[in-house]
């Protein structure tokens, strides 16, 4: 046929699919059906290519570099009494924005990272807190970017992975090598599909799987587009409506409730899923803490990171990501294994903020540890700004003068029934050694310097 002008190219190949195919095809429509095999390959392949690179990149817009503002009449000086990945950014970003006018102190109780930390058995090294990243999280995927950080994907981890029950798994995936025909990984899968369809149903795996689609679902690309306009949020109220206008409601009742109620008022899913497959995902998310115990907010936001997302680890180490952060904000004080005690407010100075910190490692400000200070205390600041950068719940951070420890009294209280005699009463005591901000070494070198004090 004619060459079609070409305006009408695209209809033109769609009818040349549509028609039957001739018994004995000429040469020219065997080379437009070539042709137009060959742009559909090239379509499909641009649009794969166009879609990773969206996944990779799509982070980078929401985490530029910020611009300097103006010149600061006197330096800002800020706390930040947290070292993990809220306060090392919030760090950064402060640097960014004012440069050498703002003078930081980061106060952590523990090493750089927070909740980010691995853990050294033998020859190699684990996550021990937060393990994974889920893709929705543009934040996080932004900034690995700016920090030159790669994805570890755990795709060929060939481990079956079940839910136990106390005395036995109630569902477990199919091992590739030992239950799946012709040990294939792709018939494994299968297997497996099965086996949870058959325990939980169809309909509720991909109501599950589908489950961010939602019209209840907070919806995380309308909060980044916000952020990226500049907007800020004065309570968590406005940050939830515009996550969605029932995402505060949600904050009121269990998971459990909301997700096992019908759709469209809630997920519809099976009662038997949310109480093994969802809880057990919630558990390991938020240490722990099931479907009946937290919030139905909670409980999306948990679907979101770990059923209905790809997610990942950083290659080396998640903990890399805010001590990369931290040594780009280079602050002018980092006081690590130092525990945040007291913050104080004193009238009439023109920075009224003073934060009594104590020298000794510890979990106070997670929650654990001493509710009162046991060592040495030092007054840092003053400060024009605090920021808490931890779980405020769960702190031991008091308003006003802190309350000490009464050592003495526990000695009298409870005397040591084997007392040791110094072995050199005249000898002045030997300081303890001051602690490494990090208990373990670091196979690799790091690609950013450490910020060490």
């Amino acid at each position: 046929p004619a060459t079609p002008p070409r305006a009408h190219i695209g209809p033109y190949f769609f009818n040349l699919l549509r028609q039957p195919l001739q018994p004995n095809p000429g040469i020219d429509e065997v080379l437009t059906m070539l042709v137009v095999s060959c742009g559909l390959v090239t379509a499909l392949f641009a649009i794969a290519l166009a879609s990773r690179l969206h996944r990779k990149w799509r982070g980078t817009s929401l985490c530029p570099s910020l611009h300097r503002q103006a010149p600061l009449r006197r330096k800002l000086r800020v706390a930040v009494l947290g070292g993990g990945v809220g306060g090392a950014a919030l760090s950064n970003w402060l640097r960014e924005l004012y440069g050498d006018d703002v003078e930081l102190t980061v106060v952590s109780d523990g090493p750089v990272g927070g909740r980010c930390q691995r853990v050294r058995v033998g020859d190699h090294y684990y996550e021990g807190g937060a393990s994974i990243i889920s893709e929705l999280n543009q934040l996080i995927c932004g900034l690995m970017r700016r920090l030159q950080l790669e994805e570890k994907y755990f795709a060929n981890v060939n481990v079956p992975l079940g839910i136990f029950d106390g005395k036995d798994f109630v569902v477990r995936e199919a091992d590739p090598e030992r239950e799946a025909p012709l040990s294939s990984p792709s018939l494994a899968k299968l297997v497996t599909l099965f086996r949870f369809a058959g325990r939980y149903g169809l309909r509720s795996l991909l109501r599950l799987k589908g489950m961010m689609r939602h019209r209840s679902a907070p919806n995380f690309e309308r909060l980044y587009r916000e952020l990226r306009s500049g907007r800020s949020f004065e309570t968590p109220e406005q940050l939830l409506e515009v996550l969605g206008p029932d995402c505060l409601a949600q904050t009121t009742e269990s998971a459990a409730s909301w997700l096992c109620r019908e759709q469209p008022a809630g997920g519809g899913l099976d009662r038997l899923m949310v109480g093994e497959l969802v809880s057990t995902g919630m558990r390991c998310n938020y240490g722990g803490q099931g479907c009946e115990t937290m919030h139905a907010f909670c409980g999306l936001v948990s679907v979101a990171g770990g059923l209905a997302s790809r997610c990942f680890a950083i290659r080396g180490g998640n903990e890399q990501l805010p001590r990369g952060l931290l040594a780009l904000a280079r602050p002018q004080s980092l006081m690590l294994h130092s525990t945040a005690r007291s913050l104080r407010h004193e009238e009439g100075d023109t920075s009224p903020w003073r934060v009594d910190v104590e020298l000794a490692a510890g979990e106070a400000m997670k929650g654990h540890g001493s509710p009162t200070p046991a060592g040495q205390l030092v007054s840092t600041g003053p400060f024009d700004v605090v920021v808490i950068a931890h779980p405020l719940e769960r702190s031991c951070l008091t308003a006003g003068e802190p309350q000490m420890h009464n050592a003495d009294a526990d000695a009298d209280a409870h005397p040591d029934p084997h007392p040791h005699p110094d072995p050199h009463p005249d000898q002045e005591p030997h300081p303890d050694p001051e602690p490494h901000p990090y208990p373990y070494p670091h196979p690799h070198p790091h690609p950013h310097p450490h910020p060490h004090p």
